[in-house]
């Protein structure tokens, strides 16, 4: 199986209401010349092209269990490999993280 070499700490930190982050922790976050976070998204307010703040939380939300949602794969896919049965409601409370705001 392949290792996934990229941020595996991703989460949506919602700095007030109306205002969010998709963030992860930097490998040198202690370190002191470096800025401790990577954002890949952010709430800039307003709708732009009809992509509303609704949407961009889903996608935030999507984005933040991308490498929990790979994890899922590779067990499912060892376990089939292995002739066992999935664990159904790990992936259904997966899915349901991932899908909800």
């Amino acid at each position: 199986m392949r290792e996934f070499k990229g941020s595996i700490n991703w989460r949506v930190r919602k700095a007030n209401e109306d205002f969010f982050f998709v963030e992860a922790d930097l490998p040198n976050n202690e370190d002191e010349k470096y800025y401790p976070r990577l954002e890949v998204m952010q709430e800039d307010f307003g709708d732009h092209n009809g992509y509303t703040y609704e949407m961009r939380m889903h996608d935030a939300q999507l984005i933040s269990c991308a490498p929990e949602m790979l994890d899922m794969l590779q067990n499912i896919v060892d376990t089939l490999e292995s002739g066992d049965t999935p664990h159904v409601y790990q992936i259904q409370d997966l899915i349901t993280k991932a899908t909800t705001i």
